[in-house]
């Protein structure tokens, strides 16, 4: 296995690792941007343009970029995080310039049609309202305004059904011109390909990545919080859902290494010791884990937990003590 990086120019870098072994690819296209770059009135916008990336460019409709996929027995997908968001594609080693051709499509002549528009913000406040009925994603979203008041870090990913509906043409154009465009991004393949000609498909592409350093930086972490409990009664539920949590460190942190070991230990794995607790030796069936969400300057140790009211106190108590 070979990887190989090359600085295209100031704001994309291409890496890839040869895999002779595999008969398949895998190509990503990741931007440093995510929904920590927006502000109150802009939360969603970038996951809303990451449903836009799909859904036609100047010459292809949406139905022409799923069957050409589907058409090559490759798949396509996206994602949208707190501070990175991207697009990739796993296919046959022999379809990967197919692939890129489609790729550079999507990059280089996307469109925001008005219809595809409409259709796509009813989709993301559909997701919306799933999330606040699902109580797991929802405490969660609880606990990220409790240890980031204020802060984009607590807002959600897909935004309001009020920021969605309010989006328009001109803001996803402006979004994608200011949010992807201005951003670091690389360009990653794995899997049985040449890096000298993946450079050459990319360079001779001209992606429209702005050469500027304009990068919009994002807003500085608070690295203490206050104390706060959080109660929200929901009548229909018949289980507690409960999250507790700590900042900690950050994601290039060399001792994230030993913080991952100490988080299996404790309630990362089913062998962890809350786990190992509760039910081997207390017998309560409650679901506990652990877990990091680490981010570029600060991150959140926490622990999840699941119980009926009977044995809540119980079992929350030896939770939070192992």
């Amino acid at each position: 296995m070979t990887i190989q990086k090359t600085q295209i120019n100031p704001r994309l870098t291409l890496i890839t690792e040869e895999m002779p072994n595999l008969h398949s690819a895998a190509i990503g296209l990741f931007v440093s941007t995510g929904s920590r770059c927006e502000n109150k009135k802009q939360q969603g916008l970038n996951h809303l343009l990451e449903h836009m990336f799909f859904k036609g460019t100047k010459n292809k409709s949406a139905k022409d970029i799923s069957r050409t996929v589907e058409s090559l027995g490759a798949t396509i997908n996206g994602f949208t995080s707190k501070e990175i968001s991207g697009i990739y594609f796993h296919c046959l080693v022999t379809n990967v310039k197919l692939l890129f051709d489609l790729f550079f499509e999507i990059s280089l002549n996307l469109v925001f049609d008005e219809q595809e528009l409409q259709k796509e913000k009813n989709v993301i406040i559909q997701e919306i309202t799933e999330a606040y009925e699902n109580p797991q994603e929802y405490v969660y979203q609880l606990f990220t305004e409790i240890m980031f008041p204020n802060h984009p870090l607590s807002f959600p990913i897909a935004g309001t059904a009020k920021t969605v509906s309010s989006f328009t043409k001109n803001d996803l154009i402006q979004g994608y011109q200011i949010n992807v465009l201005n951003h670091n991004s690389c360009i990653s393949v794995a899997g049985d390909v040449n890096h000298k000609q993946i450079l050459d498909m990319v360079a001779n592409a001209n992606l429209h990545f702005s050469l500027q350093n304009k990068t919009i930086l994002p807003k500085k972490t608070v690295h203490a919080v206050e104390r706060v409990i959080i109660f929200e009664r929901r009548p229909n539920l018949k289980q507690i859902h409960t999250i507790a949590g700590f900042l900690t460190i950050p994601l290039k942190d060399k001792r994230r290494y030993a913080l991952t070991v100490l988080n299996n230990i404790i309630g990362g794995t089913e062998s962890s010791r809350a786990n190992q607790v509760l039910r081997e030796q207390e017998h309560i069936h409650s679901t506990v884990f652990s877990f990091l969400d680490l981010y570029s300057d600060i991150g959140l140790w926490c622990v999840y937990h699941i119980s009926d009211i009977l044995n809540r106190e119980k079992s929350l108590t030896i939770s939070l003590e192992k």
